[in-house]
């Protein structure tokens, strides 16, 4: 009222106003919104039949009256624009919030399932170890009962050829190369007693005593120790658990990512646009609206004229009455 000029306009004559508020209150007093009036037929079938509501206003300038309606309706739709915009913004601030919630959530189930994943896969390569050293520790020590074997079986076999006094090997019989099948016996090879003598059994003996590891003599811990290094150096363990970021590896984060970067690019415009369709606009009767004195004049005569009949008619009817009576 006051910025749009309008106490100027409900003020021509520039009178002091002592109260402003009062003085407002005063000239808007008289605006009234008229409800159309909407059957329940009309209610079920809704917009198709909606009726346009109707702003009145009295007062002593139709100008400023019709101007002030004008202005009035344009800023009760503009603020109604503006208040649809805020709701709109409100919807995508709130769903960005939600996008940013719903995004942490699933990085920290991920988180969750890859540090799950992880504990499973060094209890795996843990299992996997255990199962490789413990065929390491059978292949070790099958290694070193063949060795004891050969021991007590050289022990024997020089223990015998001492006593036979085969001291020194026999080794020159295959100057010969088809002397190496000559055998003792029926179907049997030379003898280790025989072939090589006490010394160089005793040798061999001495050899497998001082051995201090069987591991070079055992081939399948070649294998066995690669696939200890195979397990220790799991490549999917050590990049799960250098992993700095999971949200790549989630397609939900990735829509969500999409939604979000088209949210905050979105802009909420709501020009040409009305939250109100203005059917007809305030405008100033052509001829003032004011009380007709010569109308009132005539129909005040008239009206005094029948009523003063009555009353001579009243009187005179009782008088008779009250000659009679006397």
């Amino acid at each position: 009222f006051v910025e749009g000029g309008f106490l100027t306009l409900f003020n021509p004559d520039n009178s002091p106003i002592d109260d402003v508020d009062a003085f407002i209150s005063e000239a808007t007093s008289s605006i009234i919104i008229h409800s159309p009036n909407v059957t329940k037929k009309d209610q079920d079938l809704g917009f198709l039949t909606e009726l346009p509501y109707s702003v009145t206003m009295e007062g002593g300038s139709a100008e400023a009256i019709s101007e002030y309606l004008n202005t009035l309706v344009a800023l009760a739709n503009s603020k109604t624009i503006i208040e649809l915009i805020k709701h709109n913004e409100l919807k995508i601030s709130n769903r960005l919030d939600a996008i940013s919630l719903e995004r942490d959530l699933l990085l920290k189930l991920a988180e969750k399932d890859r540090f799950s994943q992880i504990e499973r896969i060094k209890e795996e390569d843990g299992q996997k170890i255990r199962q490789i050293n413990d065929q390491i520790d059978r292949a070790r020590y099958k290694a070193k009962e063949n060795r004891l074997n050969q021991i007590e079986i050289l022990s024997q076999a020089a223990t015998l050829a001492k006593s036979l006094g085969v001291i020194e090997n026999n080794l020159n019989i295959f100057k010969d190369i088809n002397a190496v099948n000559i055998a003792i016996g029926e179907n049997n090879y030379l003898p280790d007693w025989y072939l090589y003598g006490e010394k160089a059994l005793m040798a061999r003996v001495k050899l497998l005593e001082d051995r201090i590891s069987d591991d070079p003599f055992i081939p399948e811990l070649v294998t066995l120790t690669n696939q200890i290094n195979e397990v220790q150096n799991n490549n999917l363990l050590e990049t799960l658990e250098t992993r700095q970021d999971d949200s790549p590896f989630i397609a939900e984060i990735v829509n969500l990512d999409v939604e979000k970067n088209k949210l905050k690019s979105t802009t909420v415009s709501m020009s040409g646009v009305n939250a109100m369709e203005i059917s007809q606009s305030s405008y100033p009767a052509k001829s003032p609206i004011k009380p007709n004195k010569r109308l009132i004049v005539l129909v005040a005569f008239i009206c005094s004229l029948i009523i003063s009949i009555l009353l001579v008619l009243i009187m005179s009817a009782l008088k008779p009455f009250k000659k009679a009576h006397s």
